[in-house]
């Protein structure tokens, strides 16, 4: 063996290693073309440098012709492969294309196999090409010229290589640069080498061939290429793995949890109705009202005879068609249980197939608002009349008073009777304003106070000397306690109006307004246009009992103080925020 044999013989080895790895990697991926192709290239690339070692050894020019038309053969099989890759790589080539050129590669092969004298090789003119290289080397070629069949069979290669560039070329105009660029290179390390090889061949200078060099090259790039989209596709099903492992471990959590739960989840289509999935609580519920081990595909009427189930829940369908998701409360037809229901649609890829639904038995909450429901009616009605009662005890208390006061003689005494009574109408009257009102903690002071000025101007019948009386108040809704005690300060305040303001007869307005600021701050305003009060008056050291009633309520029920302006007048003003 000659030593420039030692190198092909050693890429025969390495393709014929890379190409079993390839043919267990096209076992392994489900007989994908693609690396069925490669694997012959890697095989042809194989027998060609083996052939090219054979033909190294040789001594004479004649004995190169059976080794040479082995590598005719091995080559023409290596392109066919070659071809089928970049068919399947760009999908670009049509089928009947990778038949017609794989025909043509039997044709080939077969005018080696026949003897066809020198259509193929021409015996009778060896040539002996010795080439120079570095290091006082040198590569001796002993080969005899190519016939018109295989110069015709080289430029059906070159044509080849042209039609697979212009392929790429489209390839890259449809987006795929990195993948094409990776291709125009292995088609230029063919190509280069093949014209090598030509030009040699027909003695149009002297160089060595290259061929073999040129395969070994592409196999190693697309090789390590493969092996990176394999490693690639390796880490990709490994993350994959991965993500579905942690998927159903979610899933499983999920499951736990929803199975956990008392409440009931599950899903219907939306054409029989029949359960999709569901959880332990639905199934526990079948089996504890009803005897019955619900399955997957199982229709209302599969569970309930009546076909009023079906109906229902096809109703519940349209409506969330037309609504949404929406919630409900559903009684049972076969028992007495109450639901409350949460309605959801079920899509898919955009399509409407079913419904999920969560249910919560709310049957025993039912009873008891139920009862709790009674229960207030019970306390609302006792309230009402413990209200109508205080009413009525104040009425006589108030009555009590009258007769009192004829008898007494005084009158400074009698009179102070008076005002006791006015007061106590006025707590009455807040009663009397709870038993009638739907809510029986809140009293409405623009109504209750519209009321007790009538009361209080009606009780003082000054015919028609009667002050007019302006009232200007927004609906303030306040606690009981609140309501006495602001009732009793207007009653003190309209009565000395009456009692002091207008001597004489004199006509004037008495006004009263009332709101509520947007901090909560209700504002309470008793004005008159009468003589109004001396200067320097002090309502603790100069004022009568009415006076000091209204500092002493305004400041220990109400938190806060009475301002007098004197100015036009007298006008009582008060601000407070009622406490819970």
């Amino acid at each position: 063996m000659k030593v420039y044999s030692i190198p092909t013989i050693v890429m025969a080895s390495i393709c014929f290693t890379i190409a079993i790895n390839e043919f267990l990697t096209w076992f392994r991926r489900s007989n994908k073309n693609s690396d069925i192709a490669f694997t012959l290239i890697c095989l042809g690339g194989t027998f060609f440098c083996l052939f090219c070692a054979g033909e190294y050894d040789i001594d004479f020019p004649v004995q190169s012709i059976p080794w040479l038309k082995a590598q005719v053969i091995s080559i023409s099989f290596t392109a066919f492969a070659f071809f089928w890759f970049f068919a399947e790589e760009t999908r670009l080539i049509d089928r009947r294309y990778v038949i017609a050129y794989l025909i043509w590669t039997i044709l080939v092969s077969l005018s080696q196999v026949l003897d066809l004298g020198d259509l193929t090789w021409i015996s009778s003119r060896p040539f002996i090409l010795r080439v120079g290289l570095p290091f006082g080397l040198s590569f001796v070629y002993k080969e005899v010229y190519r016939g018109i069949v295989l110069v015709v069979a080289d430029f059906v290669g070159f044509g080849l290589l042209v039609y697979l560039v212009r392929i790429v070329a489209k390839f890259r105009r449809l987006g795929n640069h990195r993948e094409s660029l990776f291709l125009f290179f292995v088609l230029g390390v063919v190509i280069a080498a093949e014209a090598n090889d030509f030009f040699v061949g027909i003695r149009f200078y002297s160089f060595i061939y290259l061929m073999e060099y040129a395969w070994l090259t592409t196999i190693l790039i697309v090789g390590l290429r493969r092996s990176n989209e394999i490693m690639d596709a390796i880490r990709t099903r490994q993350a994959l793995q991965k993500s579905d492992q942690e998927l159903t471990e979610s899933q499983t959590m999920l499951t736990a949890i929803i199975d956990s739960t008392s409440d009931m989840v599950w899903s219907v289509d939306s054409a029989s109705f029949g359960l999709l999935a569901f959880n332990q609580g639905l199934r526990d519920y079948f089996s504890r009202m009803h005897g019955t081990d619900i399955a997957v595909g199982m229709r209302p009427e599969d569970i309930y005879p009546s076909e009023a189930e079906t109906s229902y829940w096809r109703k519940v369908y349209e409506r969330a068609k037309t609504d949404g998701a929406y919630s409900l409360e559903h009684c049972a037809f076969a028992d007495t249980s109450i639901f409350h229901l949460n309605i959801n649609l079920l899509e898919r890829n955009g399509e409407l197939f079913g419904l999920s639904i969560f249910a919560k038995d709310i049957t025993e909450r039912k009873k008891a608002e139920d009862q709790v429901r009674k229960s207030l009616s019970e306390k609302e009605t006792l309230l009402r009349e413990l209200y109508h009662r205080t009413k009525n005890n104040m009425n006589v208390i108030i009555s009590m008073l009258k007769l009192q006061a004829r008898e007494v003689g005084d009158a400074r005494l009698k009179k102070a009777f008076e005002e006791t009574e006015d007061r106590i109408i006025s707590m009455s009257l807040v009663h009397e304003k709870l038993y009638e009102a739907q809510d029986l903690s809140h009293i409405n002071l623009r109504e209750y106070f519209e009321d007790l000025t009538r009361q209080i101007l009606a009780n003082y019948n000054l015919s028609n000397k009667l002050p007019s009386l302006s009232l200007n108040m927004e609906d303030v809704y306040v606690l009981i306690d609140t309501a006495i005690t602001c009732g009793l300060i207007v009653n003190e305040l309209i009565s000395n109006t009456l009692k002091y303001a207008f001597p004489e007869g004199q006509a004037g307005e008495i006004k009263v307004q009332l709101r509520r600021e947007s901090n909560d701050d209700i504002n309470l305003t008793v004005s008159d246009n009468g003589v109004g009060l001396p200067s320097g008056f002090d309502a603790k050291r100069d004022g009568h009992l009415g006076l000091r009633l209204i500092e002493s309520l305004a400041r220990g029920k109400l938190r806060t103080r009475v301002i007098f302006d004197t100015d036009h007048g007298l006008s009582c003003r008060l601000r407070f925020t009622e406490s819970e």
